[in-house]
């Protein structure tokens, strides 16, 4: 901008109005926008030259939108000078008012199929032209068809209220007293884009950060602390209701609208509100705490079953005292053929008293028999396993969760844990019971139970059968990492002299209340990485004395992360001690994560010493690694 003094330009000084709010000025914008055919788009080509050509500037699409939409040819030059500079000018002239506006910014293109359609109009195809090949038909869909956004980074404008005549009488009166003649203006500014930033984000990315914003963040069940999660309004409720550029943005993103939470205390209303904003997005439902007795509405079985678009993710914990529940009665014949789901949770809780269990059915499939091809994500809990199984040939994570005391055959366990030929994750929970029929030779046997994907087991079971049944006759020679909880030195009794063999690539080892010899720990693992132990009793002393004791051999050798909770503050001292000696025996640790809520001392230190990186975390991490979303319903392992 000019630093010539205001006496010199009496003109813009007397025109100028600096009282007017932010929206106001939009508002102005688009009345100016709206008030012309054609905008004036300057560029610059890579000669240095710049070109201006009048372009048709789309109307706005909410009352806060700043940004500058075009649709426009990308065979013509200006996209080369466009990708030359993207600084761009656009100015907008009414001759009848001479009311004008002045964009500098930087121009953006993209060829969005829906952002098109978002802008499209029929008149816009005259522009052009259908070339009868059929693929340049002059439609949404010709490929020859872009978008153009202005992203302003200033604006000037001025806005004329008071029509002809009051711009002639003020010339007049400006001609016979001397002063300055300015156009009557009622509302005349500038702005940065400073000024409000939220509406000069383009409308795709905002749409991004709803969706992200949207991730819960509540608590997860694994912290063992009493932090309770504050029940407020949905994300997507909340933003609907800033403004009116944030709430156009959030109706048209339908992701925002796929969660349908059918629990008691959610009305009809609320559901179907979310069901007609998502339109045919796949949808992810959760349906908690109904029984066989309450009573559902055959309106609301309808919304959750989505006849229309199927699901993505559904997460459904019923209980019943007879042999079906309405839900279960859909879920046989679901009837999305080879639907969008990729993530199902199932619990299905029959009470102990119930005369009998439903009827085995033959069928290994037992629900969703069109077929789920991108199911990758399956939890079966309680009768579930045994009674409502979708199918398992996509699975990638699999928790089976043998919570009933129903004996379940070993052709039926290797059918399920082998249904997957690309399962990679496998968490188990179960009884004795369940493992009374299974063979004792060794997995290389016709008999074995083979899993040549798997890379993480994750295995609990309350009287420690689990660990020697499964550890000594499952074959997965590429399991990464193993997760044990509450395993003790007798349960694993056959298994720690050939457990390097039994898993040659093993790095990482996280034990959940866990409780071994010096011997044991030696013995097993010898090329472990990576370490964490879970929990609220371990005795800090003995993880330092076997990790860096300088007096004998360190277990562990190329162990280089390490991760445990603090329960004391003078255990930092030792972990010191600890990080030091592997550090003078070189066998250094590259990063130390630290579950505590008190604060580090010594620790800390060690990371300005250069020693190692400390981190530290309030919430135990989910399994498996890289779970992209929190899973609230992993409560088993973190009982």
């Amino acid at each position: 901008m000019s630093t010539v003094s205001d006496k010199l330009d009496p003109y813009t000084v007397e025109a100028q109005n600096n009282g007017i709010a932010p929206q106001q000025k939009i508002l102005d914008l688009h009345t100016i926008i709206k008030s012309v055919s054609s905008a004036m788009l300057t560029s610059r080509a890579a000669d240095g030259q710049m070109h201006s050509r009048a372009m048709t500037p789309c109307a706005p699409q909410s009352d806060s939108q700043l940004t500058l939409v075009f649709i426009a040819n990308n065979a013509s030059h200006k996209f080369d000078e466009l990708q030359n500079d993207v600084n761009v000018n656009v100015s907008v002239y009414n001759t009848n008012t001479t009311s004008w506006a002045s964009f500098a910014g930087k121009a953006q293109i993209t060829q969005d199929r829906d952002t098109v359609k978002k802008y499209w109009t029929s008149t816009v195809a005259a522009y052009f032209g259908d070339l009868k090949d059929g693929i340049h038909k002059g439609d949404e869909n010709d490929p020859r068809v872009s978008i153009i956004k202005v992203i302003p980074e200033e604006i000037r404008y001025f806005l004329a209220t008071k029509g002809t005549i009051g711009r002639n009488v003020g010339a007049m009166v400006g001609t016979v007293t001397g002063h300055v003649s300015v156009p009557v203006y009622d509302h005349s500014d500038s702005f940065t884009t400073d000024c409000p930033p939220i509406s000069l984000i383009p409308d795709e990315i905002l749409s991004h950060v709803f969706v992200v914003g949207q991730i819960p963040s509540s608590v997860h069940p694994s912290w063992p602390l009493d932090t309770v999660p504050v029940e407020s309004p949905q994300f997507e409720v909340l933003v609907s209701h800033v403004d009116q550029h944030r709430r156009h943005v959030a109706l048209n993103t339908l992701s925002l609208w796929r969660r349908i939470d059918t629990i008691p205390r959610r009305t009809i209303t609320e559901l179907q509100t979310y069901h007609n904003r998502s339109k045919l997005c796949p949808t992810d439902i959760r349906l908690d705490h109904w029984s066989w007795k309450d009573f559902v509405p055959h309106v609301l079985i309808n919304l959750v079953m989505h006849t229309d678009r199927g699901w993505r993710q559904a997460v459904i914990n019923i209980s019943t005292d007879e042999h079906y529940h309405p839900f279960l009665k859909h879920l046989k014949n679901f009837p999305i053929p080879n639907g969008p789901i990729e993530h199902l949770s199932l619990y299905v809780e029959q009470a102990e008293y119930c005369r009998s269990y439903p009827k085995m059915q033959p069928d290994f499939i037992q629900i969703m028999k069109s077929g789920a091809p991108l199911l990758k994500f399956v939890r079966l809990r309680g009768t579930a396993p045994h009674y409502f199984r979708p199918p398992l040939t996509a699975v990638t994570a699999l928790h089976l969760e043998l919570t009933k005391a129903i004996t379940m055959a070993y052709s039926l366990m290797k059918a399920i844990l082998t249904a997957s030929p690309s399962l990679t994750n496998l968490s188990l929970y179960g009884e004795p019971i369940h493992f009374m029929t299974w063979p004792t030779q060794f997995p290389q046997t016709s008999q074995g139970l083979n899993l040549p994907q798997l890379r993480s087991l994750r295995l609990w079971g309350t009287e420690g059968w689990i660990f020697n049944v499964v550890l000594n006759r499952v074959s997965a020679r590429r399991v990464h990492s193993l997760y044990l909880k509450e395993a003790r030195e007798a349960d694993l009794t056959a298994f720690w002299a050939s457990s390097h063999q039994s898993f040659p690539i093993l790095r990482k080892l996280v034990l959940h209340e866990c409780d071994f010899t010096e011997a044991s720990y030696r013995e097993a693992f010898p090329h472990i990485t990576d370490f964490t132990v879970y929990s609220t009793s371990f005795n800090t002393p003995v993880v330092v004395e076997l990790l860096g004791n300088p007096r004998s051999t360190p277990i562990w050798p190329k162990l280089k992360t390490l991760c445990l909770i603090l329960n004391a503050s003078d255990e930092q001292e030792l972990l010191y001690d600890m990080v030091v000696a592997r550090a003078d025996m070189n066998l250094p640790l590259s990063k130390l994560r630290i579950g505590t809520r008190l604060p580090l001392g010594v620790l800390r230190t060690l990371e300005k010493q250069k020693y190692v990186e400390v981190e530290t975390f309030t919430v135990l991490d989910q399994w498996p690694e890289g779970l992209v979303h929190l899973d609230d319903d992993d409560v088993i392992f973190w009982e």
